[in-house]
């Protein structure tokens, strides 16, 4: 089974572009090598479709969606990852099957079962379609011999015949005529394309020495050309998904004049620009030797990029060894070794964040180059894996600071609004004295972004930024805290119109714990209604966590999910007793993830949580759960100690001393010296000076422990 395993994942993700076309070509008769494309077809859209039992009209509305999106990502495997990642959306997609094989086509062969196992609704669904399908491998071989085989219309030294007859027909791009201004005069023009200046096909060049791959672009003399490599493949930013960014009619007028052309280089420039990967794949391959190495390879690293293979992207940039001085190159390289996946994240990083700090010291500050190349240092800075994390935090601001004195709204509106963005969230990192400052310059910062991403021109950016708006007003000290945390609620709320459950499962999950939090800290209204909304999103949470098998994100929405259970208010001791017992059970399940060998700091937290939920159940004659709770106390003073922790280890000493003084009511000469030690250690930390809140209740608690052991003298206590 495991070999079919390995098999079936491996013929899924290789369908093409090519063979889809191929089938809409002979659809009376249906070649034999390509006769299994349509039946894994039909199986991938079962097991992607959200409805349970979907209707033979559903699948067949699937089987088509997916097979027009395989003949613009040039393959399943690039359709699944479009679909996985939410680039792609669809009503009766489900996102969490389309992450299952996603992911299981990303790992090698060897590693698909192992990968299957995590997602057992696939697996029983892929072990059924074999058990039904007898013949598949047979297919299976047939159709890698076929991808294997001559490439229609070349012959065998990569040199196109005539205007190739599969090519020809292969429908242009439909795009409607609108003016064109030649700065002189005005006039509509729906005409072919203007004759070339130069072919786009030239001799092989000498290896390039110190010029650059954009000059020898601009050899080829064609203004479409330019445009389109500047606009659509230069023009990359870190956080945007390359394939998802709308086309505007200047460059959909350039792609079509390009496809008209009879030089293929021009084509596949065009076909690239288009996303028809399976039209630019029937070009690239036979320019090897007629065009520039080095441009050619760029040209195949943003083929790879806008399809989202990131990996392969790297490949091409890196054999195109950028000059220094071709900052657009070099930004694409810069940001392959982010995006991709393979190797070490720590190298990719390091290698990623030298190329652009060399940018950023050499570029002139004032440039646009050396202000997307700030942009781009500053990113790479916030999600190093590498450096001291404060350090990173702190430069990272300097960088989107001085990209943003070259940025302008008017002129560079995305970059602009990105660069906010990514400054913010950076804010919202910096600790101690600057904190205040930081997290107000955050507030400004996402308000201006959402003045260029509204929801409508850009709803997953303006989604992003509500979340981050959203979460900078909950830490907002400036204001009244009730309206900063309104202002949170509708943000989030807001962010979630646009990342529903169906289409972004764990940003939807994400988001709904962000809204819990902010309803646990709400201070006006109804105090029980607020809490339960808080419960309502938290389990809603876990249940994506769940199916999602993130089990640290699972983890720690349980433990809050187990705070919130513990403080509704009630004046019934009955209902008290359920919710407490709901609570104990949340954060006893927390703690099979949250070990103290993995987790030890969170085990500690929960631990700490669930000492002080067990005391808050304890009932008159019942010692047990206050002895679980001591134990529960004691183990998470083992990871909070005094010298690393010194607030929470204070705060864990007084819930200690409140469950000792509880048992000293039964036995004071065993309990009563350990709880009054306890709460005199917990306020060598909490001073009223320093935390006037806290003090208060753990004195007068000590005071009335002290008057209990005056009125019961404890042997051995000490009396200062």
């Amino acid at each position: 089974m495991s070999r079919a395993l390995e098999e079936l994942v491996g013929t899924a993700a290789a369908i093409s572009a090519g063979a889809i076309i191929t089938l809409d070509e002979h659809s009376d008769d249906v070649p034999e090598a390509l006769q299994v494309v349509p039946d894994l077809i039909r199986f991938i859209a079962e097991t992607l479709c959200a409805r349970g039992a979907p209707s033979e009209d559903d699948l067949v509305r699937l089987d088509r969606y997916l097979t027009r999106l395989t003949r613009r990502y040039g393959t399943m495997h690039g359709v699944i990852d479009a679909i996985s990642v939410g680039r792609r959306r669809h009503a009766l997609i489900s996102t969490e099957c389309a992450t299952a094989w996603s992911q299981c086509m990303a790992v090698s062969s060897s590693a698909v079962e192992m990968t299957m196992k995590r997602h057992t609704t696939l697996q029983h669904a892929v072990q059924k379609w074999l058990g039904t399908h007898v013949a598949f491998s047979d297919g299976a071989k047939a159709y890698q011999t076929w991808l294997d085989g001559e490439l229609e219309g070349f012959d065998d030294q990569g040199e196109s015949r005539p205007m190739e007859p599969r090519l020809r027909r292969v429908a242009p791009l439909n795009v409607p005529s609108i003016p064109i201004h030649d700065g002189s005069s005005k006039s509509t023009r729906s005409e072919p394309a203007p004759p070339r200046v130069q072919p786009a096909i030239v001799p092989m060049v000498e290896p390039k020495s110190a010029s650059s791959i954009r000059p020898a672009l601009r050899r080829h003399g064609n203004e479409d050309v330019e445009f389109l490599w500047r606009t659509v493949f230069e023009d990359k930013r870190p956080l945007e998904a390359p394939g998802e960014r709308q086309l505007s009619d200047k460059q959909l007028l350039a792609i079509e004049r390009l496809r008209a052309s009879q030089e293929p280089f021009e084509r596949a420039v065009a076909s690239c620009a288009a996303r028809d990967f399976g039209l630019a794949d029937s070009f690239l391959p036979h320019l090897d030797g007629r065009v520039d190495s080095e441009l050619l390879a760029m040209l195949r690293g943003h083929r790879y990029d806008l399809e989202g293979r990131f990996d392969e992207a790297l490949e091409q940039f890196q054999s195109a060894s950028p000059d220094d001085d071709d900052p657009a190159a070099q930004r694409a390289l810069a940001i392959a070794l982010l995006r991709a996946r393979k190797g070490s994240t720590r190298a990719r990083f390091g290698d990623s964040i030298r190329l652009l700090r060399a940018m950023y010291e050499n570029l002139p500050e004032e440039s646009l180059d050396g202000a997307r190349g700030a942009a781009l240092l500053g990113f790479a800075l916030m999600h190093a894996p590498i450096g001291d994390r404060t350090d990173n935090v702190d430069q990272s601001v300097i960088c989107f600071e001085r990209a943003l004195e070259v940025l302008t709204r008017t002129e560079h509106g995305p970059w602009w609004a990105e660069t906010n963005h990514y400054l913010a969230v950076a804010l919202l990192e910096v600790r101690g004295e600057k904190r205040n400052h930081a997290v107000e310059r955050a507030v400004e910062c996402l308000e201006d972004a959402l003045k260029v991403w509204t929801r409508d021109s850009d709803p997953g950016h303006w989604a992003a930024v509500q979340t981050s708006l959203g979460m900078a007003l909950e830490r907002r000290p400036a204001g009244e805290r009730a309206d900063n945390l309104m202002r949170a609620i509708e943000a989030f709320s807001a962010a979630l119109a646009v990342r529903t459950r169906e289409s972004h499962a764990v940003a939807w999950a994400r988001l709904q714990s962000h809204l819990a939090d902010a309803w646990m800290q709400f201070p006006s209204g109804d105090l029980r209604q607020n809490i339960e909304r808080a419960i309502a999103g938290y389990a809603a949470a876990a249940e994506v966590w769940a199916r999602e098998s993130r089990r640290a994100d699972w983890a720690s929405v349980k433990h809050r999910l187990g705070v919130a259970w513990a403080t509704v208010p009630t004046g019934d001791d009955a209902e008290r007793q359920r919710n407490l017992r709901e609570a104990v059970t949340c954060l006893t399940s927390a703690l099979e993830v949250r070990t103290r060998a993995a987790m030890p700091l969170e085990w500690g937290l929960t631990q700490h949580q669930l000492g002080v939920t067990l005391l808050h159940g304890a009932q008159k004659g019942d010692a047990a759960p206050v002895k679980q709770a001591i134990a529960c106390l004691k183990a998470a003073l083992v990871v909070r100690t005094r010298d690393r922790q010194p607030v929470l280890w204070a705060r864990t000493m007084a819930a200690l001393g409140e469950a000792l003084a509880w048992m000293a009511t039964g036995a004071p000469d065993k309990f009563l010296s350990k709880a009054i030690e306890a709460h005199r250690q917990a306020l060598a930390v909490l001073t009223e000076q320093t935390h006037p809140v806290e003090y208060q209740p753990i004195a007068g608690r000590l005071e009335s422990l002290l008057q209990a052991s005056a009125d019961a003298p404890v042997p051995g206590l000490r009396d200062d």
